[in-house]
């Protein structure tokens, strides 16, 4: 999930399918920041910039 592009890409689509617009800032709004980690770089409000699912995130 990468949160630009999927604000963009269902910007894109508003006059096709409006209700992707509605479910890619719904994602995004429950996966707003909500705390200071450093690690992460999450901080309160921040709109997340990448999100892998179902990968490992350590190095291989």
């Amino acid at each position: 999930l990468f949160g630009r592009d999927s604000l963009l890409s269902s910007y894109m689509a508003l006059t096709v399918d409006p209700s992707l617009a509605l479910d890619t800032l719904q994602t995004l709004a429950e996966r707003q920041g909500n705390v200071v980690d450093a690690l992460t770089e999450e901080q309160p409000g921040r709109i997340l910039h990448e999100v892998r699912l179902g990968v490992s995130t350590g190095l291989a």
